[in-house]
């Protein structure tokens, strides 16, 4: 396949705000980042309730104006209508997707029936009258809400009665015997069935003018409690619990201000807040039918997070992406957790793919005793700094096969670099000294730009004429304002210097564009991870406050600058210029200080705290072709036979896990 063909290809199967980046870029991007697979316009109208079913069908009950409703699915893209109702108030399909309860109130606002639609049928198999409640129907369809139980035989059904007393449920118990039950409660704020079949009720209750959330477990009697942390505990937007009940989100105030996450410790009985940074403010969340996924959404913007094994804290957010354009006002998992849908006020349903795979190991690569790496440009051999007392340098090849160790210095090396055409090393001392080498350890030049300072992040210039060095002040970072970084001839000679407003030693990589202009990639002390470029722009690239930023052990652009990968605890994230995290790589077993990119983007060294490396295969055009076509294969079948993207995959066979 041609270089054109492929950027065809990359054109229709991943957004990139930069039509410059080269192909494999693009598609390390396309394959391994949370990607659209497919979208639908719906019909006009206001969406109630969306089902997602085990093949991947959707159905969407919309309500088209007071008194009509319809159910809109994904295979004949046809909204097919109810009979006309009273006023509709809420509706929510059965979790096996072939009932649709729907609950309306007549003219007057005092009455109230539910009736269950069956989807097969065509007719209403039931009906439950004389539920009162506020005459206000708006604020009546704000606060209604309708609970099937997982078995689909019980039904739970949350309306405001219209005074000051709040909220209370109507439970019918046991559809097939038609019994309903009342439950009433003040000022209920949220009912959901666990997978067990209880039903968790979420009340706001106020003891001595301190707000709490008090969860009631019907019909066990369990109570606990839920202490909120927001400013304004008062006013609960909305509460979301886990299919286990095990976890729950709630959305404080009507900014969606205070947003968080709470999770039940088994151990104590007692609900446990997750981290701080670990939810954000959002107006919406929505957990994975196995508690081990969340959606969090504000606005157009949303985060998939995978949570911790102790179901306490967030392990992290796995992808971040936005919506084209539109807010997301519905999302939805598939049953399996592999996909998921959401519904924007733009009036389009997007799926979207969560299954996303992980780069390979290279079985046969292994070293020991490693400080930090760097890949050759020509991508046939990895230079290592070793975690001896001298920084030993080695040069090996791609199957841990050691071809030259340099020679022992006066100082310890802490930092090495390549030249573009990857024939020559440069390295940083602790004693100050910027050495130039080559492939087979012999020295070429040497000069001292810092008397009394490490040498630990030198840059290239891509002519191979000039290289940027930092300096790191350890004794003195604390009350450094700035740091100078500056640029040398490969004799030694000063060609200038670059102030960069921060005062911290977190700088990760320096990258020169061909016209010699910089790009430093660096940690702020409050979080951000800023893009500094020698023109004096300095761009936040990741607004989120990261508690543990002191523990990010390494930062680096790839090769082309496109791109950069942090490390943080045993995880590796890689990031475009714009601060989206692309993808996301966990389970590394001890914690990673160092990660560097081959040339062409295919493979990611990491390096762990107990000095041994692991090659990641990210994949070379051919592989990421395959692998992209593979997920990419099931919406290009959706398109119409006349669209010619359909055969954009044809011929492009499937890449061997």
């Amino acid at each position: 396949m041609s270089l054109a063909s492929s950027r065809k290809f990359i054109h229709y199967t991943v957004y990139t705000s930069n039509p410059e980046d080269p192909v494999i870029t693009t598609l390390i991007k396309a394959v391994y980042q949370v990607r659209e697979l497919n979208r639908w316009q719906l019909p006009q109208g206001k969406v109630l309730d969306i089902f997602f079913s085990q093949d991947g069908q959707i159905f969407v009950a919309i309500q088209k104006d007071e008194n009509d409703i319809c159910v809109w699915d994904s295979q004949t893209k046809a909204c097919n209508p109810l009979p006309r109702q009273d006023l509709i108030v809420v509706a929510k399909f059965s979790p096996n997707g072939k009932i649709l309860a729907i609950l309306s109130q007549n003219q007057t606002g005092k009455d109230r029936t539910v009736r269950l639609w069956n989807l097969g049928s065509k007719q209403f198999d039931y009906e439950l009258l004389g539920l009162q409640g506020s005459k206000s129907l708006e604020h009546q369809r704000r606060s209604a809400n309708i609970s099937f139980s997982h078995d689909g035989k019980r039904l739970a059904i949350e309306v405001d009665r219209g005074n000051s007393s709040g909220k209370f449920g109507y439970l019918w118990w046991n559809l097939e015997h038609k019994k309903p039950y009342l439950l009433s409660y003040d000022y209920l704020i949220s009912m959901s069935f666990k997978s067990n079949d209880h039903l968790l009720i979420a009340t706001l209750n106020d003891t001595n003018k301190s707000p709490y959330v008090e969860v009631i477990n019907w019909p066990s009697g369990q109570v606990s409690r839920i202490l909120p942390t927001a400013d304004i505990p008062d006013s609960i937007h909305n509460v979301n619990f886990s299919a286990n009940g095990e976890q729950v989100t709630f959305v404080n105030g009507a900014d969606f201000y205070g947003s968080e996450m709470w999770s039940w410790d088994l151990n104590n009985k007692q609900w446990v807040k997750a981290e701080e940074q670990s939810l954000n403010k959002v107006d919406k969340s929505r957990f994975s039918a196995d508690g081990k996924l969340l959606l969090a959404a504000k606005r157009n913007a949303v985060n998939l997070y995978k949570l911790g094994s102790d179901a306490v804290f967030f392990a992290d957010i796995l992808s971040e992406f936005n919506l084209p354009q539109g807010a997301v006002e519905n999302m939805m998992f598939s049953p399996d957790g592999k996909q998921f849908i959401t519904q924007g006020d733009d009036g389009i349903l997007r799926l979207w793919d969560v299954d996303l795979p992980y780069p390979k190991t290279e079985p046969k690569f292994s070293l020991e005793g490693i400080e930090s790496i760097s890949f050759n440009p020509n991508g046939q051999t990895i230079a290592t700094i070793a975690t001896d007392t001298q920084g030993t340098v080695r040069l090996w090849d791609l199957v841990g096969n050691q071809l030259q160790e340099f020679p022992k210095v006066s100082g310890k090396i802490a930092s090495l670099s390549f030249s573009p055409n990857g024939k020559q090393l440069a390295t940083g001392g602790e004693d100050g000294f910027v050495r130039f080498w080559d492939l087979h350890g012999n020295s070429l030049k040497e000069f001292k730009p810092y008397p009394s300072n490490p040498v630990k992040i030198i840059g290239w210039a891509q002519n191979g004429q000039s290289i940027a060095t930092i300096k790191i002040d350890e004794f003195n970072k604390d009350t450094i304002k700035d740091t100078i970084v500056h640029l040398w001839s490969f004799n030694g000679q000063k060609l200038g210097e670059f102030t960069v407003p921060f005062n911290e030693p977190t700088v990760g990589s320096i990258y020169f564009q061909s016209d010699g202009r910089l790009k430093i990639i660096y940690t702020h002390g409050d979080g951000d991870i800023v893009l500094w470029e020698s023109s004096g722009r300095s761009t936040i690239l990741n607004t989120k406050k990261l508690d543990d930023i002191f523990g990010r052990s390494s930062i680096n652009f790839n090769a082309d600058g496109s791109l950069f990968a942090t490390a943080l605890g045993s995880d590796v994230a890689l990031w475009d210029l714009q601060g989206r995290q692309l993808m996301k790589f966990q389970g590394y077993k001890d914690r990673i200080k160092s990660v560097s990119f081959s040339a062409d983007g295919s493979k990611l060294a990491v390096v762990g705290e107990d000095g041994k490396v692991q090659l990641w295969q990210l994949g070379g055009l051919d592989e990421l072709l395959q692998r992209g076509c593979e997920r990419a294969r099931k919406y290009l079948a959706t398109l119409d036979k006349k669209n010619s993207d359909r055969h954009l995959c044809d011929g492009i066979g499937n890449s061997q896990q």
